[in-house]
């Protein structure tokens, strides 16, 4: 089972299964954890909610500043379990993303469906507040159009 989590505490937990912390880590094989700003200190509990031979898959980008985590590493190796870092899903952004808009104007693939909001650039401040509080999953920036 993979489990998506945007915020590590028990109310988060309790909507991913509805099993405690102990019998959600035997169940859990993969925890992705997305962060709007980034928050080292909570990779820990995600690790620890990672089942045995799972991966914890770190999906944006920390502050520069944040350049050191603290783990268990007795659980890390005893568990073999593994941490990860992903950026655009670890696609190839150069080639896939004009792939996908070559899918998304034949109508083989919907771009609207995974969009939560979209914002003109005026609103950039709003954007960016609603990704903070995780109001939106997904926010799209509307350029006004070329003259």
């Amino acid at each position: 089972m993979n489990a998506v989590l945007s915020d590590l505490n028990s109310t988060a937990i309790a909507r991913v299964l509805p099993l405690d912390a102990n019998q959600l880590a035997y169940v859990i094989k993969s925890v992705n954890v997305l962060f709007g700003l980034g928050d080292g200190a909570l990779i820990s509990k995600a690790l620890a909610m990672t089942a045995k031979m799972g991966r914890l898959v770190v999906t944006n980008i920390h502050p520069m500043a944040e350049n050191s985590v603290s783990v268990n590493m007795m659980d890390l190796t005893l568990s073999q379990k593994q941490i990860v870092g992903t950026l655009y899903g670890s696609a190839n952004p150069r080639a896939d993303i004009p792939k996908l808009l070559e899918l998304a104007a034949s109508g083989q693939v919907d771009l609207d469906a995974v969009v939560s909001n979209t914002y003109p650039l005026e609103a950039i401040n709003e954007g960016y507040a609603d990704m903070r509080t995780g109001r939106f999953l997904r926010g799209v920036l509307r350029y006004p159009a070329a003259r």
